[in-house]
């Protein structure tokens, strides 16, 4: 218990915000005198004056004090989750396991996977966030997770069954959207003539699947009166749909041409080039491609790249002035778009080279750019070491999923690769997303398959029976998948071998001997031998009791051992060596 007076001052320095006065206090005190919650005391205001090394080691210090602490494990996940740090998930899962109706623990860890595009995992924490606090922040961001995880007309029925609440309608439109359910768009949105842009969007995208031809007389007075630059591009978008290639390009000039955001800027390159204008599509492409690459992924500016290609070759009928500016770009994309030239125009060898470039620039995504190539080229050999290299040497968890799902099919008939990823996934489980698993899951089925026709019967069960406890919530398909194979490994009906925890072994007395009555010689230097190496064979034992009658020798044992109040022994199976036995006893 902590003193009063050290309890109080040490609170009412941190409430009053004075951090810094508030630790010196703390370290002023004896050892003895900073108990838990002075320690936690002590690392929230380590965290609020910037020591955030110092915190980190405080916290963990106090993992280890008070395992079952919820409080520590939100500040340690906060502290991992500002460093980018795998294990803030884990960190924040641990604390809404310890304590399921703490808002913060369940606030920060629905935050976390949210922000990680694990939808699936988000929604049971964010229904029980929602259930115990009913905030309607909480409600918009469950009805944006239902929706991303393709579930919207559960996200309508959230916001109907919750009174409609008006913070939610963009998400309520969004998930009507995903839904199909146009036609309440129209009459939700065409009924408020001050409808903000991003709701009128979702009117716009309405029009184009249900009636087109009378979007016009509807979009264009918002577009004249507001020029939101959301409604001018869904606008747009409608327009090069219907292949009205002049008017798209007359919008975009107007109000767009001014936008740096890569994607409206080269919004209009399709339709300039169907209209014969390619000098000004490659302006725009090369505007947003050179001297710097765009803030887009990977596969993004590797597509604009082979874009901004076509139309190069649509003026000039060659790439090879572009293929040189682009290799001497230090960035997977580019090197991987210079190697796609180079093989397009029959230099195999020029190829290799810019996709090796593109292997070195990033190991992750260059590097999977590479192995596609040389799988194209039948280069085998080389396509499975450059894999193995990169599941060795990818240590993100993002970048480990994104490798797994880019190359799971690929590898799957290639079992030593597909065992290296089920066991690195298998060391990184409690970090893992919904995606991460569904994909070990998958690995795990891949190899019981393949045990199960070498005829390794038990490895194969044991390998579902592990993944099936792994298996995401959501994840249906897999969990029939992994069953379908269980029973396939049972099906052949022999003998395999079962991890089975024997609650007689509980209640054996730590201390008590292991008296049997009446053994005879033989009898005792079995048993002697079989407690020693827990498992043996029908072979192994012939030499120790000195007959070839084993079996008989055993199931007298067996029965004299159970008499005396010993389940200890059991048959295991067949083997090469005859019957195996197992002793499960003290």
């Amino acid at each position: 218990m902590i003193p009063d007076p050290i309890h109080t001052t040490a609170l009412e320095l941190f409430e009053k915000g004075q951090y810094t006065e508030c630790l010196g206090f703390i370290h002023s005190l004896s050892p003895r005198e900073r108990v838990v919650p002075i320690r936690i005391l002590e690392a929230v205001s380590l965290i609020e004056t910037g020591s955030r090394e110092d915190a980190e080691v405080c916290l963990r210090d106090l993992r280890i004090t008070v395992p079952d602490s919820a409080e520590v494990c939100i500040y340690l996940g906060r502290i991992l989750r500002e460093r980018d740090d795998d294990e803030a998930r884990a960190a924040f899962s641990e604390a809404v396991r310890l304590d399921p109706d703490n808002k913060d623990g369940l606030s920060w860890y629905a935050d976390l996977l949210m922000e990680q595009d694990d939808y699936n995992a988000a929604i049971p924490v964010l229904i029980r966030l929602y259930s115990l606090f009913l905030e309607p922040r909480i409600l918009c961001l469950l009805m944006q997770a239902y929706v991303k995880a393709g579930m919207p007309e559960k996200a309508v029925d959230m916001f109907i069954c919750n009174n409609r609440p008006v913070c939610c309608r963009i998400e309520y439109l969004r998930a009507l959207s995903d839904s199909g359910r146009d036609d309440e768009i129209l009459s939700l949105v065409q009924a408020d003539p001050h409808s903000p842009p991003d709701e009128f969007v979702f009117l716009v995208r309405s029009l184009v699947k249900t009636a087109p031809e009378v979007a016009d007389p509807i979009i264009l007075p918002r577009i004249k009166s507001s020029g939101s630059t959301l409604v001018s591009a869904e606008y747009v978008r409608l327009l090069l749909k219907q292949k009205r290639y002049r008017e798209a390009v007359g919008v975009w000039s107007s109000y767009l041409s001014c936008e740096q955001e890569t994607q409206l800027k080269t919004l209009i390159c399709p339709a300039l080039c169907n209209i014969g204008e390619f000098s000004r599509a490659g302006e725009i492409y090369d505007s947003v491609l050179f001297p710097n690459p765009p803030d887009a992924h990977v596969s993004d500016i590797l597509e604009l790249l082979k874009a901004y290609g076509d139309v190069i070759r649509s003026q000039y009928g060659s790439v090879d002035e572009l293929m040189e500016k682009a290799g001497q770009v230090m960035h997977p994309s580019y090197a991987a778009f210079a190697g796609h030239c180079a093989k397009e125009s029959g230099r195999h060898h020029e190829a290799q080279v810019y996709y090796q470039k593109a292997f070195r620039y990033d190991i992750v995504h260059g590097g999977l750019l590479y192995a596609d190539f040389l799988a194209e080229s039948g280069n085998n050999r080389e396509w499975e070491k450059i894999m193995l290299y990169i599941l060795k040497n990818t240590g993100k968890i993002t970048d480990i999923e994104h490798v797994a799902s880019s190359c799971i099919q690929d590898i799957s008939s290639h079992i030593p690769l597909i065992r290296f990823l089920h066991e690195k996934l298998q060391k990184k489980l409690p970090l893992l997303s919904s995606k991460g698993k569904s994909i070990y899951c998958q690995a795990a089925s891949l190899i019981a398959t393949e045990e199960l026709h070498n005829g390794r019967y038990s490895d194969g069960l044991t390998l579902c029976l592990d993944a099936l406890e792994k298996v995401p919530p959501h994840d249906q398909k897999m969990a029939e998948n992994l069953f379908s194979v269980l029973m396939a490994c049972k099906t052949p009906g022999l003998p395999v071998r079962y991890t089975i925890h024997d609650q007689t072994r509980d209640n054996y007395p730590s201390g008590k001997p292991l008296a049997i009555p009446g053994l005879t010689p033989a009898e005792e230097s079995v048993l002697t031998y079989i407690r020693r190496h827990r498992v043996c064979s029908e072979l192994e034992l012939r030499s120790v009791c000195g007959t070839k009658r084993v079996a008989g020798l055993m199931n007298r044992l067996m029965r004299k051992t159970m008499a005396g109040g010993w389940q200890v022994l059991m048959k295991e199976g067949v083997s090469e060596s005859g019957e195996v036995y197992r002793y499960e006893g003290p």
